[in-house]
């Protein structure tokens, strides 16, 4: 179960299908994808959806639909540093 977190100005839920719209619309996007290894097409898009949205219920953690662009910022950051 992923849990939600509500503040006055975020809520952070678990993945849902009808996230998949707008999240590959947000990856098709090269300008916003710029340092997290460029624009990927729909079929990506969906796989790294299912893929977070698996973690969650295989490891009990992961990314959420809010959470997630920064997430994998900070991983491509690092990786690139070498940390």
């Amino acid at each position: 179960m992923v849990p939600t977190l509500t503040t006055s100005r975020l809520t952070m839920r678990g993945w849902r299908e009808d996230d998949a719209a707008a999240y590959a619309e947000i990856t098709a996007d090269p300008e916003v994808m710029r340092f997290m290894g460029g624009a990927i097409d729909a079929g990506e898009s969906w796989r790294q959806l299912a893929l977070f949205a698996g973690h969650w219920v295989l490891r009990g953690y992961g990314a959420s639909p809010s959470g997630s662009a920064c997430a994998r910022c900070a991983r491509t950051r690092c990786a690139a540093s070498g940390s």
